[in-house]
């Protein structure tokens, strides 16, 4: 969720902060209120989800003062409660202060109508404006009333409600969301992060509907299936209702030029306002969201916006509210994929008069389609959900991998794509889409790839019209997801090159508050498929310039990179420390503190045979000798683990170990999906080429692509051994430190350092992989081309021998060399990229102009 403060004076923070202790009374009072359900207000069920991390839980409850043995269900009704119907009085408050008809402005009568509606729910005809908008609202649903023993308390909350409201309005440019300061407030950061609750910052949902100019026409109608608390519908709101005024008048609102006295008489009426408002409410704009207290929140925030924003225009014409609400809501409470994979529109289940009202909503005639959908991995849904969600996905052509390729990482695949692709069937040809997505999906790997095909059901295609990445700018803090807005209009296919925007920061040392001018600039690139003979590949981004001579490098590459051992979940088993060594055995302990399970500590003797140095992610470039062994149970001619028998005979010690853990290692997931008939201990990754003597290692998901050349190392007594890279890191087997240098010039040059970061994201699951290797076209080494040699040469100066990792006064052979400095000789560089560019065929002109501003 974004900052609230950044949207706001800071004086209305430090007033928000000063009223805790008072909201802190009022929740106390409500908690005691709901625990004796018969005298008062009682909640029927808790509607955010539970927070499933104790710490997490107890930390909120100690925060609020409320007794440590109060349950979490209570407490979130409580909070719930308390919020939701700060919502209504804030709302009433609000809408009382604008003067709207039939609501009273004085706070002990609001208290007395609130209660009496939220007690007498039984009056329909003769309900009041109060009760027609609790029932709008979907408010009533949430309590049980039997005797109205709460007048107090809600004359206490609705006094508090108008001043919160007061100083809201006091704001130069107030957020569109009225409540999200409250929620925050209410929900602290740690709890909305748990429950994977990121609001939308204002700034940016203006940015999406201007790019895609909306609205477009009077007609155009709008559809956020994730709407939240309903930060784009009240933009919309605010940008559709000047467009329904009529031609002439349009100008004068959109240029500010007319005079407030002159107003009603130029372009108001009663009736021209309460028709804007009915057609606003009334269907134009529509949201969906599963979570209730968000769709209560979204319905105020859109009223409030439509009657502020006509009383801006026409401020001497009171809006009739009850006519208003006659009409339906036009967000509703459900679960948009949920309920398109049973091949039905959204219904909504709230339980109010307008509930069988709403499927005429969801006409398949939107013209723009907008939002911040869940960011879901399919690994981390539910069972249920799964099931439910299978034909759905089946449908929208998500299941495209493999057996194997789904096992290893489609289950970490984005499904919150199936939203937004489930969603377009509302749009009609030639409609918009302009919404928040996960970077990865396009420059991800395979799990992205149905993505990139760009057609929908059925068999629809999308023209991605621009792509806009923030990577750069902390749009949602607390998550490290790489964030871009994705723009397409359906029923036309999408022609490559698509332009690219890049946003990035000015250089500026004031501290933006939400106002003027955006603190960011768009840098525009070029981006299209990595491989030109597959469309759904990850993208490459590039510049202009660059885009045709991209094209003559692309070619496969004469090596093959490979992973890292793989300890499938177990690192506290198989990584080792050695302690020290008893009649020429090792004495080893493990790394219990390594894994989400605790693990039994460990430590004794064990064979030395199967024990290697281990090159962890955080060791690769550093210059001291790595710390930690691993323990490799894995034949790598077989590519399967030592036979048991084989083990348990030759290795008796070892086996002995791995015993004491067997039930846990029979337990990993990663055992159950891709050995199902492996032995108990297995291990992944480790072939011959793990054993190699010499390997360019780099990172995986860093922010930087960096090769290094590693040896071996030694393990005491147990002699020299050849370091074995872990899982998050890369590496390239090679035969000589020759063959090695000559690839560490290739692949830390500038240029392959830019087209790896053109196409695969930093920092993403996906950066640095085994495939990047594939597009690059690097030569296979021969010593007897000269050029070869050269770059070999230059591969040992640059990088420094100086800096070694292992035993100096072994071997020469245990030289790892590290990424070279940034302020190399100019000579050093002219010669490099000289190489380098008579390797790729370039000129070095153009081989720098290609490498500017990597």
């Amino acid at each position: 969720m974004a900052d609230w403060t950044s949207f706001g004076s800071r004086e209305f923070a430090k007033w928000l902060r000063g009223s805790k202790s008072f909201l802190r009374t009022l929740l106390t009072d409500l908690a005691q209120i709901l625990s004796h359900e018969r005298e008062g207000l009682s909640p029927r069920a808790a509607s955010i989800g539970t927070v499933n991390d104790d710490r997490i839980f107890y930390d909120w409850i100690a925060e609020w003062g409320l007794p440590g043995r109060t349950s979490l269900f209570r407490f979130q009704q409580a909070v719930e409660g308390l919020y939701a119907l700060l919502i209504v009085t804030i709302t009433a408050s609000s809408l009382s202060c604008w003067e709207v008809e039939d609501l009273t402005n004085a706070p002990e009568v609001l208290a007395d109508e609130l209660a009496r509606s939220l007690t007498d729910r039984a009056s329909t005809d003769d309900s009041s404006t109060l009760s027609c908008l609790l029932d709008w609202l979907g408010v009533e649903v949430l309590f049980e009333t039997e005797l109205p023993k709460t007048k107090g308390f809600l004359r206490t909350l609705t006094e508090w409600s108008q001043a919160y409201f007061c100083e809201w309005r006091q704001h130069r440019n107030p957020p569109f969301d009225l409540f999200e300061p409250l929620h925050a407030l209410l929900f602290p950061k740690k709890v909305r992060l748990q429950l994977g609750e990121f609001y939308t910052p204002c700034w940016l949902v203006e940015h999406i509907l201007a790019e895609l100019d909306y609205p477009a026409t009077e007609t155009s109608r709008l559809l956020d299936p994730t709407c939240g608390s309903g930060v784009f519908l009240t933009a919309a709101a605010r940008r559709l209702i000047p467009r329904l005024l009529p031609s002439g008048n349009v100008r004068k609102v959109l240029r500010r030029t007319y005079a407030r006295n002159d107003l009603h008489n130029v372009m108001c009426s009663q009736d021209l306002v309460q028709q804007i408002a009915c057609r606003v409410l009334g269907g134009q704009i529509v949201g969906v969201d599963a979570n209730r207290l968000a769709v209560i929140a979204a319905r105020a925030n859109l009223l409030l916006a439509t009657i502020q924003t006509l009383r801006g225009i026409c401020p001497t014409v009171r809006v009739r509210l009850r006519d208003v609400l006659k009409n339906p809501p036009p967000i509703c409470w459900a679960d948009f994929l949920s309920s398109l994979s049973t091949g039905c529109p959204p219904k909504d289940v709230l339980e109010s008069s307008h509930e069988n009202t709403l499927n005429p909503l969801f006409r398949q005639d939107f013209q723009f389609l907008v939002g911040n959908p869940p960011w879901l991995l399919w690994d981390n849904l539910g069972e249920a959900a799964r099931q439910r969600l299978i034909p759905l996905c089946q449908e929208l052509g998500l299941f495209d991998l493999s057996g194997r390729e789904a096992r290893h990482g489609g289950a970490k695949r984005d499904f919150g794509v199936a939203m937004v692709w489930a969603a377009t069937r509302m749009l009609e040809c030639g409609g918009k889409l302009g919404v928040v997505l996960p970077a990865s999906l396009l420059r991800g790997g395979k799990a992205g790839r149905s993505f990139r095909q760009f057609t929908v059901p059925p068999k629809i295609p999308l023209r991605v019209l621009q792509v806009e990445d923030l990577c750069e700018v902390s749009v949602f803090p607390g998550t490290i997801r790489r964030t871009v807005l994705f723009f397409a209009e359906k029923g036309c296919p999408t022609a490559f090159p698509v332009p690219y925007y890049v946003w990035q920061k000015r250089d500026s040392t004031e501290r933006w508050n939400g106002d003027g001018d955006l603190p960011f600039y768009r840098k525009r690139l070029l981006a299209q498929p990595s491989h030109t003979d597959d469309a759904t590949s990850s993208w490459s981004i590039t510049t202009e310039n660059r885009t045709a001579i991209w094209s003559r490098i692309r070619k496969p590459s004469a090596y093959t990179a490979y992973l890292g051992a793989n300890t499938a979940g177990a690192n506290g088993i198989f990584w080792l420390q050695i302690i020290g060594y008893e009649q020429g055995l090792p004495i080893v302990r493990n790394c219990p503190q390594l894994g989400r399970r605790t693990l039994p500590s460990y430590e004794g003797p064990i064979e030395g045979d199967l024990l290697y140095p281990l090159l962890r992610w955080k060791d690769v470039g550093q210059s001291q000798a790595v710390s930690q062994a691993i323990l490799l149970v894995q034949d790598p001619s077989t590519r399967k683990a030592i036979p048991e028998e084989v083990l348990k005979s030759r290795y008796p010690l070892t086996y002995s170990y791995l015993c004491q853990f067997r039930e846990f290692l029979k337990e990993r997931s990663a055992c159950r999906k891709l050995q199902q008939n492996a032995a108990w201990y297995s291990q992944y990754n480790v072939g011959l080429y793990t054993l190699a003597t010499d390997k360019v290692v780099w990172r995986r998901m860093d922010w930087r692509f960096r090769a290094v050349l590693v040896g071996c190392q030694s393990l005491g007594t147990i002699g020299l051994k050849p370091l074995i890279p872990q899982e998050t890191c890369c590496f390239i087997p090679v035969n000589t430190r020759e063959e090695g240098q000559y690839l560490l010039a290739i692949l830390n040059s500038r240029l392959v350092r830019t087209m790896i970061h053109s196409f695969s994201l930093p920092g993403s699951r996906g950066f640095a992989s085994p495939r990047i290797l594939q597009p690059l076209g690097i030569p296979r080494y021969d010593e007897c081309l000269s050029l070869h040699r050269r770059l070999a040469e230059i591969g040992r100066m640059v990088f420094s021998e100086d800096c070694l990792l292992g035993d100096r006064r072994t071997q020469r052979r245990t030289t790892t060399t590290a990424v070279p400095n940034e302020g190399l000789e100019t000579t050093k560089m002219t010669a490099w990229d000289r190489c380098v560019a008579e390797l790729y065929g370039f000129s070095l002109k153009a081989y720098r102009a290609l490498c500017r501003n990597e």
